[in-house]
């Protein structure tokens, strides 16, 4: 669901200062290719969204003082503090955060910042792995709604046990042997 104060996600200072960065070595690495244009798009997007944001969280929180201050219990107040917290704490997006962070991790190499072509290697590992997962669904009927369910529950932690997995495909096994995943102590899962 779209909510304008999820527009401060952009602007908070854990996600604006390594974009910030990330949009900076873009362009010198570029050389200024394309006369900062893409700096420019991503300055002028930010102010977009902290213009967005504040204004939504302006009249949020005057919807919850007035709220408050005309409750009648206690528990009418609670549960106005309480809302208003709700959508607050809902401002950054701690899955699309984690996901970034494990895809610099990934792909970015060691200066932790995706270049342009790190991102279309990104983009590509997302592409090769959509391209598996539907053909992995060919036994299945219906085969679009299973590669839908597969492609749409895909998690982190299942992007960890793709990358962990230690073992081979399974067209280079050899007959009868079973693939493991261990733990830290190299216990079998």
């Amino acid at each position: 669901t779209f909510s304008a104060m999820k527009s401060l996600h952009f602007v908070t200072p854990k996600v604006l200062l390594p974009a910030t960065l990330a949009a900076i070595k873009g362009t010198v690495n570029r050389r200024g290719q394309r006369y900062g244009l893409p700096l420019l798009q991503f300055v002028a997007m930010r102010l977009f969204y902290a213009f967005v944001g504040f204004e939504a969280f302006v009249i949020k929180f005057n919807m919850a003082a007035k709220s408050q201050s005309t409750a009648t219990s206690f528990l009418g107040a609670a549960v106005a503090a309480l809302a208003f917290l709700n959508q607050m704490l809902g401002v950054v997006d701690v899955n699309k955060f984690a996901h970034r962070r494990l895809f610099v991790f990934i792909f970015g190499g060691e200066d932790g910042f995706m270049s342009d072509r790190e991102e279309m290697v990104a983009k590509t590992y997302l592409a090769m792995l959509a391209q598996h997962t539907y053909a992995a669904c060919k036994t299945k009927k219906p085969r679009w709604l299973w590669f839908l369910v597969a492609t749409l529950s895909y998690g982190d932690q299942d992007f960890q046990r793709l990358t962990l997995c230690n073992t081979e495909p399974i067209h280079r096994q050899k007959k009868g042997a079973t693939s493991k995943v261990f733990d830290k102590d190299d216990e079998p899962i």
